[in-house]
Parts: C-alpha cells; structure tokens; sequence
C-alpha cells in the first residue's frame, strides 16, 4: 500500500515592524524604493525547506489597478549576504541591487478604491540557514505610515509521510 504525503504546516514566523518574529519597518516607504528586513536565522540543523509566504500592505493613497509591489529574498551563508547586504531592517534604494536577489513574488494592486489592504500569497524554498526579506514598492503611491498595515509571514510546510 503507498503512503501517503500530507502538508503539516508549522508555526509562522511574521515580519514586521514590532510584535513578530523579525523587524520590518515598512511604514512610509515611497514608490520606487524600498525595505529590507532584519535577518532571520533559521538555526542550525535540519529545517523544512518550503514555505507559504503572505504579504500584507496598504498604500496612503488611491492606487492604480495592476501596479506591484515587489518581493524578494536576501540569502546568506553567515558570511556573504546576496547583493551584499546588511543584516538589519533598513532602507533599500538602489534598484539596482535587486539584481542578486532571489524573486519571491509581487502584491498586485486590484483595487482604486483609496486605502483598500493589498494582500498576496505563494510559495517559496529557503535552502540557507539566514534569510532577509526585500519589498521594493512600484505601487504608484508611498506605504502606509501606520505600522500594523504591513506584515510578511513564512509558514513552514514540511511533508509528513503516513
């Protein structure tokens, strides 16, 4: 008889700006700009590899349907981080820099209507140990100032064989 393979999911891990796991501070970023978070250390060991990502945000003004906001992920051994970046929650101007970067995915403006909760979700590997979390905003209009309209999780989503 097969077994069968179930997702178990685990306990998320939240990015934001106080009150999670990781600092990140994404009140008030302008459009063509953007964040990145503190870094995360998975520990050491054995770690599931897949994750559930979901990101939640709010821009201060009316948006224009189909504009994005960017993520990505900045990678590191412990020693080099991807685009060479720092390790604690800062701004990230240069567009550049995202180059490096491993793409996660985009928050896609669906709405007009002025302060509506942009939310988007998919699913990401993470093979390192550390782990930062970029948001670059191509939303047409700067981030909300407010900190709690803004939040990034990770749920860990191990198979469990039966």
């Amino acid at each position: 008889m097969a077994n069968k393979v179930y997702v178990n999911p685990e306990t998320a891990i939240t990015f934001k700006a106080s009150g999670g796991d990781v600092v990140f501070t994404n009140t008030s970023v302008a459009n063509a700009a953007g964040r990145i978070s503190a870094q995360w250390d998975r520990g050491s060991g054995a770690k599931p590899a897949r994750y559930v990502w979901r990101a939640h945000t709010k821009a201060g003004a009316a948006l224009a349907v189909g504009n994005a906001l960017e993520i990505y992920f900045a990678t590191s051994d412990g020693t080099d981080v991807d685009g060479n970046q720092g390790t604690s929650d800062a701004a990230f101007s240069a567009a550049d820099k995202r180059r490096n970067l491993q793409f996660v995915g985009l928050v896609v403006a669906d709405s007009t209507t002025n302060g509506e909760v942009q939310i988007a979700s998919g699913v990401v590997e993470i093979y390192t140990r550390y782990v930062s979390v970029v948001w670059w905003n191509g939303l047409g209009q700067t981030l909300s100032g407010t900190a709690g309209d803004h939040t990034f999780t990770l749920t860990p989503v191990p198979d469990e064989i039966q």
